[in-house]
């Protein structure tokens, strides 16, 4: 817990944009990673205290073609489910570089499991992403700098729509193990 406590210190004293679970302000800027079509993608991150969102935004270094969708879901362990926060989108397409979308108020995130979540309704290459090194160890192996990079990210084959699910119960999401890969994901601008 000590780490968490340090990192939500190190956030909250850094406004800006991050990635879930990134870790420095500039963790942004890793966009690699590929979205396929129709497969919503979500990456768990936590907050130990409370983060304030004004902003979610996607990184391309291609001009986006397909609608993207981005949102929060907050993890409910009574009811093992994911229940939707905010979602924005679609992000403009034709652009390239970072582009975020400001929510209709700041969105506090309070004590509690999250999850990023993606949605486009075609394939879009070269997006922000984790590199695994950069997970919180709420993610297993996670070691610092290049040893045992190893984490998981949630995903499902779902048809696209510009508006997310408002849930998701837990076992509906399958989850997928990767070493080595980036995880496609929006990032946060914490205001």
């Amino acid at each position: 817990m000590l780490f968490e406590y340090w990192l939500m210190r190190f956030i909250r004293a850094h406004k800006g944009d991050f990635l879930p679970g990134g870790a420095d302000s500039n963790s942004n800027s890793y966009s690699g990673g590929n979205l396929d079509a129709n497969k919503f993608y979500g990456v768990p991150f936590f907050s130990t205290d409370s983060l304030d969102i004004t902003h979610i935004g996607i990184q391309t270094r291609g001009n986006v073609s397909p609608d993207i969708v981005g949102g929060i879901y907050k993890y409910t362990y009574s009811t093992d489910s994911w229940a939707k926060v905010v979602q924005v989108g679609p992000f403009t397409t034709g652009v390239s570089g970072m582009q975020s979308i400001a929510l209709t108020s700041t969105e506090t995130l309070t004590q509690g499991i999250y999850m990023m979540a993606i949605l486009a309704d075609g394939a879009q290459l070269r997006i922000s992403g984790h590199y695994t090194q950069y997970l919180q160890p709420l993610l297993p192996g996670f070691n610092g700098g290049q040893e045992d990079k190893s984490g998981f990210y949630l995903y499902k084959s779902l048809t696209y729509t510009s508006t997310l699910p408002a849930s998701f119960a837990s076992g509906d999401l399958s989850i997928w193990p990767y070493s080595g890969h980036y995880v496609p994901s929006c990032y946060l601008t914490q205001g």
